[in-house]
């Protein structure tokens, strides 16, 4: 779904296909593009030393990219008063507990609950596409 919003956002910027109102461009279908954009689109990919513009697919990176994110997100809500370092949203230092231990007893809403999880999923699926254990 990322990449097909990533390459239909890139068609719209080459006037390649005309952006709909109430259409989100991993929406878009190849009807929705010009002819000749669906039929180069793969070598768009490819790097620019071979013709391409480099755009990589990153469906198989999305794991560690959702992983990044939160933990860029971590590191940006830390606040330190003094000697002490806490987290400025409880909630995610409850969800980052939660996803590295994963049994909190009960002790958590679904919410966090939820999110947790997929972290937690999210962390596993990045260490396996990279061959970690």
């Amino acid at each position: 779904m990322h990449d097909r919003g990533v390459m239909s956002a890139f068609a719209a910027a080459y006037r390649q296909a005309e952006l709909r109102e109430g259409v989100l461009c991993c929406e878009m279908t190849d009807d929705m593009l010009h002819p000749w954009f669906v039929e180069v689109r793969d070598r768009i990919a490819l790097s620019t030393y071979d013709g391409g513009y480099d755009i990589r697919r990153w469906s198989k990176f999305q794991s560690a990219a959702f992983v990044g994110m939160v933990s860029l997100s971590w590191s940006s809500a830390k606040e330190t008063i003094g000697e002490v370092t806490h987290c400025a949203y409880p909630a995610l230092k409850d969800i980052i507990e939660l996803a590295t231990t994963i049994d909190d007893g009960g002790q958590r809403d679904a919410g966090v609950w939820g999110c947790s999880t997929e972290i937690r999923r999210k962390m596993d699926d990045s260490k396996a596409s990279r061959g970690v254990v």
